[in-house]
């Protein structure tokens, strides 16, 4: 049998209309191995609960397109990784889309053979 696997996906979040810009944003993300997932999680209280943060860390690879300016810059900041994004205010609303997107792009899938 021959399977192939995507390691990857592009996704182009609707964050402040970035899906209407000219150059909208676009951000590269890894599927999570399933070694890397359950390191994602853990128990709060009876409930097994992702750590969504943690799996933003794992499973974002790049950001393209995303240019911020610093109050005291004319230089906007473009190279990004993921802990850029959560130490920047004003983008919160970006990881949370993006979190919701790795969620569900990493949800376990059971096969039926």
């Amino acid at each position: 049998m021959d399977i192939k696997i995507a390691r990857d996906y592009e996704y182009a979040p609707e964050w402040n209309d970035n899906q209407k810009d000219v150059n909208p944003i676009v951000v590269k993300l890894k599927y999570l191995t399933p070694g890397e997932r359950d390191d994602c999680y853990g128990w709060e209280g009876d409930k097994w609960v992702p750590d969504v943060k943690q799996m933003f860390l794992k499973a974002l690879v790049s950001v393209t397109n995303l240019a911020v300016y610093a109050d005291d810059s004319d230089k906007p900041k473009k190279d990004w990784t993921a802990q850029d994004i959560l130490d920047t205010p004003g983008l919160d609303g970006l990881f949370a889309e993006l979190s919701i997107d790795i969620l569900k792009q990493n949800a376990r899938r059971d096969s039926k053979n």
